[in-house]
């Protein structure tokens, strides 16, 4: 692994596996932001491809990496978290692009005077964008607790996590495969010090989720609100119920 003796305000986290398509263009628009007081850890694991060829030949000091195996995304990010040097940590998908101005507005609104110190988690919005790159949806709303118990409203990738939640609430919890980042924003339940910025940080490409996986996220979904934010399993089941509703109608609707 490389390093970098400067401590940097910002640190990316990026867990890659094969992404040598698309590993490229998630460096360069880390590397194009008008802001530059981060660090970009690229946690690798063990890719077949060129990924890491690609990561080694990038040529910037702010990069670092490691590749090994690992469990699947959760445990590539608890071996980031492991690195971070940054106050403020942000997950950014290998197939994902940081808009050129990403870090800039974040820094503006971390300095201003009248930021709250006790803010730990700051959310915006992103772009979900599909294999062509057009744009197809926005989301990304603020924190709210009686939203969020139940479902998703916030945008994950971009967001920044204070250092120090990772100190009080441990790591990801690596049996969750795909809603882990959730499950971990919900053992702060309703004592969770958020904000929210109103602009696009990130590009998010969707490669399509398949009925299998699908499936897979209501399930985690499911155990997350219940076990960890300890929702009622009657709201549990219903909106349980309610989300295979909706994408049984969105599939024949595109079909």
């Amino acid at each position: 692994m490389n390093s970098n003796s400067r401590r940097p305000f910002f640190t990316i986290i990026t867990a890659t596996f094969n992404s040598g398509k698309v590993i490229g263009d998630c460096l360069n628009s880390v590397r194009n932001q008008s802001y530059s007081d981060y660090e970009h850890l690229i946690i690798d694991g063990k890719s077949l491809d060129n990924t890491m060829e690609i990561v080694e030949n990038f040529g910037s000091g702010q990069v670092r990496w490691i590749s090994e195996a690992d469990y699947g995304i959760y445990d590539a990010w608890n071996k980031g978290i492991k690195l971070v040097q940054g106050k403020w940590v942000m997950f950014l998908g290998s197939d994902d692009i940081l808009y050129p101005n990403a870090l800039e507005k974040y820094a503006a609104t971390l300095s201003n005077r009248s930021f709250p110190e006790e803010i730990e988690f700051v959310s915006s919005k992103i772009h979900m964008v599909d294999s062509k790159g057009k744009i197809y949806r926005t989301v990304g709303k603020a924190y709210k607790w009686s939203e969020f118990k139940r479902s998703v409203k916030i945008a994950h990738p971009g967001s920044l996590h204070k250092i120090t939640l990772f100190e009080k609430y441990g790591l990801y919890d690596t049996n969750y495969k795909i809603c882990g980042d959730y499950e971990f924003l919900l053992r702060a339940g309703d004592s969770l010090r958020a904000t929210y910025v109103d602009f696009v940080a990130v590009a998010m490409s969707d490669g399509g989720i398949s009925n299998n996986n699908r499936q897979k996220v209501f399930k985690e979904h499911y155990r997350a609100v219940t076990q960890t934010g300890r929702l009622n399993r009657w709201i549990a089941t219903y909106d349980y119920i309610s989300l295979n509703l909706k994408a049984f109608i969105r599939d024949i609707v595109v079909k």
